[in-house]
């Protein structure tokens, strides 16, 4: 379903490259789209694509920027899963060493 909405967005913004009026909001869904869908590299290359044609475009900043935390998080042993497990991943502040 997602990959059916990504398709529409892109061909709605290939029919309509041409004018005058760029859909630089368009970009902006369509980066939304893609970081929903977990691909936060193409995510950023839309965010930046309608941040190019509109720098007035204020959320197509403030996405880009949410989706370059969400990544750094992602990639970091920082992020939800290590708070839960800790940094071992065994749930246990001793390193899953049994303390007595």
């Amino acid at each position: 379903m997602a990959t059916q909405g990504i398709g529409l967005i892109q061909r709605v913004l290939r029919e309509n490259e041409k004018q005058a009026r760029k859909l630089d909001s368009g970009w902006v869904l369509l980066g939304r789209a893609y970081r929903d869908g977990g691909d936060f590299n193409d995510a950023l290359k839309a965010f930046k694509t309608a941040y190019e044609l509109n720098p007035g475009n204020a959320e197509a900043k403030r996405q880009y920027q949410r989706t370059k935390e969400q990544m750094d998080a992602a990639s970091t042993p920082s992020g939800f899963l290590s708070r839960v497990f800790g940094k071992d991943g065994t749930g246990s502040k001793t390193g899953g060493k049994n303390r007595r």
